[in-house]
Formats: C-alpha cells, sequence, structure tokens
C-alpha cells in the first residue's frame, strides 16, 4: 500500500512537471481571483457594501463575487477553491495526455474553467437579482456558488471524456465521426440520467427547484455542468483522443519506470 501511493504521488510529481506550465493563464486567474477577494474584505464597508449584490446595482451581479460574509467565510471558500483547482488542473493535465492534437487543448480547459467560475456566480447571482429574492438590502456571495460550478466542471469533464473515448473505439468500427454536437447531446443526457437518479426522480429534482434553500446550489451545480459540456465537447472532440495511449497508460505515464525507481529507494532507505 505504501508503495503505491508512493508511486502515485511520483506519477503526479512527473505530470505536474510535465504538463502545468500550459496552465499559467488559469494560475494567473487564480492568484488575481483570490487577491481581489482578499482586498475585498480588507476594504471599507462603504467599498463593500457597493461590491455586494443589492438591489437597484445590477453591475453587483458581478462584483459580488469577490465580497464574502466574514473572514471565515472568505477562508472556507478560498480553500475550496485551491482544492477544487488542484482536482481540475490534475484533470485537464491527464486527459491532455491522451489526446492527439494538443496545441491548443490547455487554453480551450483554462478558458473553460475561467468562464464557468465567471458564469456560475453571474448565473445565480442573476436568479437572485431578478427574483429580488434578497433578505437584506445586500448580500455577500462570494465564491460559494463558483465552486459549486467547478463541482459541476468535474462532473462534466469526466463524462465527457469517457464518452469521448467510448465513441471514438466505436468509430473504428463503424467509421461515424464524432462531432461535437454528438459528444455533447450525449453528455448531456448521461449527465441528465445521473442527476435524476441521484434525487430518486425527476419530480424530486423539479421540486429541489422550488425550494429557496436548495434552489441556489443546484442551479449552480447544473451551471457548471451545462457549461463545462458544451465548453470542453467542442475542446476535445477537436482534438481527438489517442486510443493507443489509452490502452498503453502505464507506458504514457511512465507508472513502471517510476515503480521501479520507488523501489529502489525504498531499499536502498532500508
Amino acid at each position: 500500500m505504501k508503495i503505491e501511493l508512493l508511486v502515485a504521488f511520483e506519477v503526479f510529481i512527473y505530470l505536474v512537471k510535465r504538463e502545468l506550465s500550459h496552465y499559467s493563464l488559469l494560475l494567473l486567474f487564480l492568484i488575481i481571483l483570490s487577491l481581489s477577494a482578499i482586498f475585498a474584505d480588507l476594504a471599507g464597508k462603504d467599498l463593500r457594501s457597493s461590491l455586494g449584490l443589492s438591489r437597484g446595482n445590477p453591475v453587483s451581479i458581478v462584483t459580488s463575487i469577490i465580497v464574502h460574509r466574514d473572514f471565515q467565510h472568505l477562508v472556507k471558500c478560498l480553500r475550496e477553491l485551491v482544492e477544487y483547482s488542484i482536482l481540475l488542473t490534475t484533470l485537464f493535465m491527464l486527459t491532455r495526455v491522451f489526446l492527439k492534437k494538443t496545441d491548443r487543448v490547455w487554453v480551450d480547459q483554462s478558458l473553460s474553467f475561467i468562464s464557468i467560475v465567471l458564469l456560475t456566480h453571474i448565473t445565480v447571482s442573476a436568479d437572485i437579482y431578478v427574483r429580488n429574492s434578497l433578505q437584506a438590502p445586500l448580500e455577500h456571495l462570494g465564491l460559494s456558488f463558483s465552486i459549486l460550478g467547478l463541482m459541476g466542471l468535474v462532473f462534466s469533464n469526466t463524462v465527457v471524456f469517457s464518452l469521448l473515448v467510448v465513441l471514438s473505439s466505436i468509430r473504428l468500427k463503424i467509421g461515424v465521426k464524432v462531432t461535437t454536437m454528438k459528444l455533447a447531446l450525449l453528455s448531456i443526457l448521461v449527465e441528465a440520467l445521473v442527476i435524476v437518479s441521484y434525487f430518486g426522480g425527476i419530480e424530486q429534482l423539479i421540486a429541489s427547484l422550488f425550494l429557496e434553500s436548495e434552489r441556489r446550489i443546484l442551479i449552480a451545480f447544473l451551471s457548471g455542468v451545462i457549461y463545462g459540456t458544451l465548453f470542453l465537447s467542442k475542446t476535445y472532440s477537436n482534438a481527438e483522443v489517442t486510443l493507443d495511449n489509452i490502452r498503453e497508460w502505464r507506458k504514457c505515464l511512465k507508472v513502471d519506470e517510476i515503480r521501479e525507481k520507488v523501489i529502489i529507494k525504498l531499499s536502498r532507505a532500508v
């Protein structure tokens, strides 16, 4: 068990060294967003009030992403943002290894990440603003709903790439081209089935949309899923998957080579 964990860690390090430099745009966005949220927390009450979501201020639909309830809320959101950013960047890097045309993949992946952070927040904020459901003159939403959108992106990335592999395998047998439209529609169908099953039926899912406590959470997650599916279906279908690399994933990630080195290191340490 110890050896497997060490091998997994070393494979992750290898992946980071090989791929992380391509995701500088994503990292720059995270730094700017985090610093903006910290600045907003340290700013005076007047500035926070003008940035927080409030009636009669449509610009606050966007700016409220950096205004949090209090310091504890800020710390919680930044921690979760870092966690999901690490998870998604790892998934993006891993996915890129198995794609054929990778020139623009990292750019599109980074843009989909950035877009979903912003669009998920805007979608939920706009829903609250239009429905006029604010409990007070202003509400500090912060990054909470963007993080739920990133959860949806994790789900959609997994579904879209998995279906791309399946469709690419079928393509070899029946010669049907994998298009963006086919991949997106099939992915949305699979995601819908999984989400409806999780809620125990379409009636329960619809009922949740009418409960204020669950509505915002559900809209944020579904926004991440839908936006992520649309963005990534185009990116991955254009890049095309390399089935030989999928079959020989251990070789692509140098798993056996790394395992040998780990065993040699452990034997020398004993």
